[in-house]
């Protein structure tokens, strides 16, 4: 919004009229989080939690010790519906690299993608059908020359054959 009001102005005192500047490419952003439940056993479903990265981009774990930057942080919203049977995991294990920026120089951080699931008991009376958990994640991306901070909200709900199929199958890890 802020790079918006930027560009009006720009736009303004350069003659270019605000759709003209709101037409302008908007770059995309170097993560992008979905999310999805799966059927696992009777009212049990699996909240599958995904954050692609943009190339040259990557993100600092959930693991992340103490001393380094701060971990990806993902928070559900409370709910009466449901609660956590298991614990959020990465599915992706984090590559570890060496900073002497931080107290804790073994950094932990993804590229290309992390996916995290858990497990949750929904109760009884609620139709998976219908039923949703929303979220947020809280990161922060790091490019070459920047760091952006990631506050994105999600909605998971019961997912696609497809995306179920999606999430079985490995993807590779930048080198």
């Amino acid at each position: 919004m802020f790079v918006l009001l930027q560009l009006c102005m720009a736009g303004a005192l350069l003659g270019i009229d605000e759709q003209a500047a709101q037409d302008l490419p908007k770059e995309e952003p170097p993560v992008v989080i979905s999310a999805h439940l799966e059927p696992h056993a009777e009212n049990v479903v699996k909240l599958v939690i995904t954050a692609t990265i943009k190339p040259d981009w990557d993100i600092v774990s959930i693991t992340q010790k103490p001393g380094g930057p701060p971990p990806t942080r993902l928070r559900l919203e409370p709910s009466e519906s449901y609660h956590i049977k298991k614990e959020l995991e990465s599915k992706e294990k984090p590559e570890i690299l060496r900073s002497d920026v931080w107290e804790n120089p073994e950094v932990e951080v993804h590229y290309d993608l992390a996916t995290w699931s858990a497990l949750i008991e929904v109760s009884e009376d609620i139709e998976l059908a219908d039923f949703k958990i929303e979220g947020r994640i809280q990161t922060i991306a790091n490019g070459e020359d920047n760091a952006i901070m990631v506050r994105d909200p999600f909605v998971a709900r019961m997912a696609s054959r497809e995306q179920q199929e999606d999430d079985s199958t490995e993807k590779p890890q930048q080198p």
